[in-house]
């Protein structure tokens, strides 16, 4: 892909010139397209509309039916006819409304009398190598491609033009092979080298440009139908831009024609395929979908087969076969027949027009399938090494908890009780609202309002009804629950009339009720923290005992 000669010759005066002398006439060039025009349709090879059994698209029928005489145009039938003033006689018809000017049989008959050959379609011809052309000015040409220009120069009578400056020379290169101009840099790098392949190292430096394989690219892309969306009436999105980066690292890489061309046709199919070759037959997945409600699905799947069979065959042979598909080719060698059977290739697709694309592949760079790669590894390693210490810390846990709690439960302490005086009142609503300080911030050896304060209550017995005198009056009793770990503790409580109780300054039961005392009357969960609680338990009495 990435050869370029030096070609600065002014090669429009040439083609402006045109040429004053008589060339063989090339049938591919000039006959066929006269044929097929003016002829085929009624001598051509569809059978259903072939008339007289004259067949003029095959050499060995027009010459056996003496439609064409080779070497002899007044004697071929095909001139005659064309020529004839006989209305029933003339070729082609009248009633076909076409007919052959002066130039084309002028054309004709030369091409008759030089033997009347026909020519293969030129992709079914290999190449030849032609013989380059001796020149008087041999000195000019530099390699074999000049030769060929200047021979045609000197047939003309024109002289090479003056070749172009280095800064000229350098900006067309770099245009054509990556379609930007050089920068500053790269064109001093060039007027600075006076060796002898500075224009050279010049072209090999704009070659290994990444831009030049996005620049060639596009042209491979437009005959693979390549497209960032899927066409039709919605036209959504479609996410097949490592194709498009496939054909550019193709170019940029050199790859051989022969590889470019298997990859793209049955790059899966190869031995242990590579991301990249399978990436390659996107090729064929370029072709439309139709994802729009109510469309048969099997439909638009045979669309997509019949793009494939054109597009590979216009692509890679030259060759319109779409015509093929509904009858024998009038004007390439493609019977109807063969059309199917080419079809019948690559009719065996997973794809079938459907609006996820699928079946479709995850096609990371060979640098996110790296980091990908090393990532699971490591993922892997992970959670191997996180299972095997969950199972020994969950053991642990389970161990140090069920320790803590023994050692917690045996290191909580309950204080002595200590009581305040009766505070008496008018109202027992209102002694059970008020919040006191010996409620809220409970201290031993301090004196509260009004001279309260707590003094020890060795009578005071857990679980036992303690009897206390009648009035409206309210009193708080005090202790300390200290606990080695932060906990929620129930106890159970009970008495005659209102209770309230305070842990830490903060109210955890309000029951203002009037009842006779009994124990375990109020359940309450006490929210004991590490260390020192403080508990205060007010009961208010309403005038009974």
């Amino acid at each position: 892909m990435k050869h370029l000669v030096n070609m600065s010759l002014g090669l429009a005066v040439v083609l402006a010139c045109g040429a004053a002398w008589a060339e063989p006439v090339s049938f591919n060039k000039d006959i066929r397209t006269l044929l097929s025009n003016n002829c085929f349709q009624c001598h051509g090879p569809d059978e259903k509309t072939r008339k007289g059994g004259l067949r003029l698209d095959e050499q060995i029928a027009a010459h056996a039916e003496g439609a064409i005489v080779a070497g002899d145009a007044d004697a071929s039938e095909i001139i005659q006819r064309i020529l004839s003033d006989d209305p029933d006689e003339v070729m082609p018809p009248p009633e076909m409304g076409v007919e052959f000017i002066a130039e084309d049989i002028a054309t004709l008959k030369q091409w008759i009398n030089e033997g009347g050959k026909y020519d293969r379609h030129w992709s079914f011809v290999a190449p030849q190598k032609p013989v380059v052309p001796k020149t008087q000015n041999s000195i000019w040409a530099e390699n074999a491609i000049d030769h060929f220009v200047l021979a045609r120069l000197e047939e003309a009578g024109l002289a090479p033009s003056e070749a172009a400056d280095k800064y000229t020379l350098i900006r067309r290169v770099y245009l054509d092979l990556t379609g930007l101009p050089p920068t500053p840099e790269a064109v001093e790098a060039y007027v600075a080298d006076e060796s002898a392949v500075a224009y050279e190292n010049m072209v090999e430096r704009a070659l290994a440009s990444p831009r030049y394989g996005e620049r060639w690219a596009r042209i491979w892309l437009d005959l693979a139908r390549y497209a960032d969306s899927k066409g039709y009436e919605a036209d959504r999105l479609r996410s097949i831009w490592r194709y498009r980066d496939w054909v550019i690292d193709a170019f940029n890489a050199d790859m051989p024609f022969d590889q470019f061309t298997i990859e793209q046709m049955a790059g899966d199919l190869l031995p242990e395929p590579s991301v990249e070759q399978k990436i390659a037959t996107a090729f064929h997945r370029n072709t439309m979908t139709n994802d729009e409600g109510g469309t048969d699905d099997e439909e638009f799947r045979n669309a997509a087969v019949v793009d494939r069979v054109n597009t590979t065959m216009q692509v890679w042979m030259g060759l319109t076969m779409g015509c093929a598909q509904c009858h024998t080719h009038k004007y390439d060698p493609i019977q109807q027949s063969e059309f199917y059977e080419f079809f019948a290739f690559f009719n065996q697709s997973a794809d079938n027009d459907q609006m996820d694309e699928s079946p479709t592949l995850r096609t990371p760079t060979p640098d996110q399938a790296r980091q990908i790669e090393l990532l699971t590894a490591k993922r892997e390693r992970l959670k191997e090494q996180l299972h095997t210490t969950a199972r020994g810390l969950e053991e642990e846990r389970a161990d140090w908890e069920t320790k803590r709690s023994r050692s917690a439960l045996k290191a909580t302490r309950l204080g002595p009780w200590h009581a305040t005086p009766l505070v008496e009142g008018e109202h027992a609503d209102e002694l059970h609202a008020k919040n006191y300080d010996f409620e809220l911030a409970p201290a031993l050896e301090k004196d509260f309002e009004g001279g309260v304060r707590f003094s020890p209550r060795a009578d005071l017995k857990d679980g036992e009804v303690l009897e206390l005198p009648e009035g409206v009056w309210a009193q708080a009793f005090y202790r300390t629950i200290t606990t080695g770990l932060t906990q929620e503790a129930t106890v159970f409580l009970g008495s005659n009339d209102a209770i309230k109780v305070h842990l830490n300054g903060q109210l955890v039961h309000d029951n203002y009720v009037g009842r006779v005392a009994e124990p375990n009357q109020d359940k309450v969960k006490l929210p004991l923290e590490e260390g020192v609680n403080h508990l205060v338990i007010k009961i208010t009495n309403q005038g009974n005992k």
